[in-house]
């Protein structure tokens, strides 16, 4: 769909960046208040760097369930409300949609990838009720937990 392609093209672009960041001989991207220029490589469109810090924020602490737009904000210096709309604006998703798709993202290469239980997965992947996992997963993938994994083991 429209949604997915979006996403996948904002997450390919911000690894991109990551990557090139690291093979550069500067310091990688990471989360602060002073502006990362995009090296001039990339083709296509560049993010706003500070849009590119929340997506990685969100990259490496969606497992946790204190992941909070309002933390970011306060390390780039700028309000919770300025940081929603411009991440909505440069990827037609918001903080909790970005936030939502790496945790069952992470969900679902636990359940392909693991014996751990769904409890534990849950807990993993920064939810800190089951019920609220397991709801949020037959949303995205309109089955349950159990079911994708026994999908994938047939």
């Amino acid at each position: 769909t429209r949604l997915q392609t979006r996403t996948a093209r904002v997450l390919a672009l911000t690894m991109i960046s990551r990557v090139a960041g690291r093979l550069s001989t500067t310091t990688p991207m990471s989360i602060s208040a002073s502006v990362i220029e995009p090296p001039d490589r990339l083709p296509g469109p560049t993010l706003n760097t500070r849009v590119a810090a929340v997506l990685e924020y969100v990259e490496e602490n969606h497992s946790r369930s204190s992941c909070r737009l309002e933390e970011v904000a306060r390390t780039l210096r700028v309000s919770r409300s300025y940081l929603s709309r411009l991440v909505l604006r440069e990827t037609g998703l918001t903080f909790n949609r970005h936030l939502q798709l790496a945790r069952m993202n992470t969900a679902a290469r636990l359940l392909q990838g693991s014996s751990l239980s769904v409890k534990e997965i849950s807990a993993a992947t920064g939810y800190e009720h089951v019920p609220s996992f397991d709801r949020q997963f037959r949303k995205h993938f309109r089955m349950t937990p159990g079911e994708f994994r026994r999908g994938i083991r047939i």
